[in-house]
């Protein structure tokens, strides 16, 4: 799993994770995925703003490790995200928490 960031400004970032197909694998046999905060100095003592989750092939990787390392984070997060779209229903009623008593 990779931990994509992009900074908002000095107090919130937009964090992306990218899972490839072994953490997918890993989660499909009830293994889940995790991150401890604490320890991303860049991100920590920020507020997110934006958390996603996405896939990633090898190819796609290699495109945005590259980008990455030449400064452009902002292509990067953009380019993991090319395939972002809104559907209807999403966001109407934000996410579903288990911990909340269903409308009687």
């Amino acid at each position: 799993m990779y931990l994509l960031t992009r900074l908002i400004d000095p107090d919130e970032v937009n964090v992306l994770f990218l899972l490839q197909d072994d953490g997918l694998e890993r989660i499909r046999k009830y293994d889940p995925a995790g991150i401890a905060w604490g320890d991303f100095h860049y991100v920590r003592r920020r507020r997110p703003r934006f958390i996603g989750i996405s896939y990633a092939d090898d190819a796609d990787m290699q495109k945005i490790l590259k980008l990455v390392e030449s400064g452009k984070r902002d292509e990067a997060f953009a380019y993991a995200m090319r395939g972002f779209e809104v559907r209807e229903g999403d966001h109407d009623m934000g996410p579903t928490s288990l911990l909340r008593k269903p409308d009687a």
